[in-house]
């Protein structure tokens, strides 16, 4: 496999694990479909801020029982498939301290992206850089809450970011879900969670016209910790024909690495 894969799937994952009340009433949010490129309506709901509280304890507690301010760090290792190729992929996040992904491939280890104090950089398929003003930007905010718990981090410390519940998706390939959505930073986040179970089950981002910029699918929920995560990733992105798949062989919590770079 050439080094140019390779990094084509580090940048890839990388990317998209780093990115970033009143009275009800009925709206509209624009979408566009990928396969025919038209726009079409998605209509909404503004739900009471005690209501949508109640709704969003609800789901964090489903996740983690103990509450998500107790997770101070998570490492995961697994496997990245995309038609018949295999990238192991190892990504470590402390939380106000460390976020790191690294892949391997035949034994050779490339690290797209390194954010500790001591060190600001990307990989760039042939030496490192050191990461521009927005892009530290970007990974500071990640840095302070792991982006799986954003709907619950964004909804108890960036109140002025709305949530609002969408009407039109009551159910998902044959599962009772509620859905959401919020706007922060310019682009809009779509939430799924799945009404049995209380987990989120599919997470959205999309640009302010209408495209998706990459869907994720969650399954395979184990306890780590007593924490309920998804160990199973279908990920779709726009510029991508064909989705990947995301093998989390081991996810530990609160397990401080020490990584040499």
């Amino acid at each position: 496999m050439k080094l140019k894969f390779i990094f084509r799937f580090s940048i890839l994952l990388t990317g998209i694990l780093i990115f970033s009340i009143s009275c009800k009433s009925k709206k509209n949010i624009i979408t566009r479909d990928q396969n025919t490129n038209r726009t079409h309506q998605t209509h909404y709901e503004k739900l009471k801020r005690n209501e949508l509280s109640n709704l969003m304890s609800a789901y964090e507690h489903a996740l983690a029982p103990g509450g998500t301010e107790k997770i101070n760090s998570l490492s995961y290792s697994g496997t990245v498939i995309d038609q018949g190729k295999k990238v192991f992929v190892k990504y470590y996040h402390q939380r106000n301290h460390t976020l790191w992904v690294k892949t391997t491939y035949a034994g050779r280890q490339i690290f797209p992206v390194i954010y500790t104090p001591a060190k600001k950089a990307k990989w760039t398929g042939i030496n490192y850089e050191k990461l521009n003003y927005e892009e530290q930007k970007t990974l500071d905010f990640h840095l302070k809450s792991d982006w799986i718990f954003l709907p619950f981090y964004l909804f108890k410390y960036h109140p002025e970011t709305e949530f609002v519940k969408l009407l039109d998706f009551k159910n998902l390939d044959g599962r009772d879900v509620d859905a959401f959505s919020t706007t922060y930073q310019g682009t809009k986040w779509h939430f799924f969670f799945d009404k049995t179970h209380h987990y989120l089950i599919r997470l959205e981002k999309w640009e302010p016209d209408g495209k998706m910029i990459f869907r994720i699918d969650f399954m395979d929920f184990r306890p780590v910790e007593n924490i309920y995560l998804a160990h199973y990733w279908i990920v779709k992105k726009e510029k991508n024909p064909q989705p990947f798949k995301v093998i989390w062989k081991q996810i530990k919590i609160n397990y401080i690495e020490k990584q040499k770079f």
